[in-house]
Parts: structure tokens; sequence; C-alpha cells
């Protein structure tokens, strides 16, 4: 039912607003040049493996539905 799926989608944004992400952010606020990316992707390969299995993992779960995904920076 689409009003459902809308309600989900505005209580998701009223989540989103409590913990402070701006929603008319458009761009990334960090972004890396070719060398700090690389640098980055060695650093954290092992994280970056475990999370685009859980992303596989989630994504055959539910697919043919709808899902947001938002992440939050966290020292590590």
């Amino acid at each position: 039912m689409v009003i459902a799926k809308e309600k989900e989608v505005l209580i998701s944004w009223g989540r989103s607003n409590k913990l402070g992400i701006n929603q008319e952010m458009l761009a990334p606020r960090i972004i890396l040049n070719e060398d700090e990316l690389e640098e980055e992707i060695k650093k954290k390969g092992d994280l970056i493996s475990s999370f685009n299995d859980g992303i596989n993992e989630i994504s055959d779960f539910v697919k043919g539905k709808y899902f947001f995904l938002l992440c939050m920076k966290i020292a590590i």
C-alpha cells in the first residue's frame, strides 16, 4: 500500500533528521583524490570486504523490495 510506504519513508526521514543528517546534502562531505582513495582502501580492505559481503546478503534477502542504507562515519 502506497500510504504505508510513504509513512515508512517519513518515519525514516525523521530518524535521520534527529541524528543530524542534512537532507539537503547533495554531495559527499569528503572527496578523496585517487591516491588517497587507494590508501584508504588498503588500510580498510578487511572492513570493506566484510561490508560488501553483508550488503550482498541484504540485497539477496530484499530483492524486489526497497531499502535505504545510511551510514555514519565512525573512527576505527
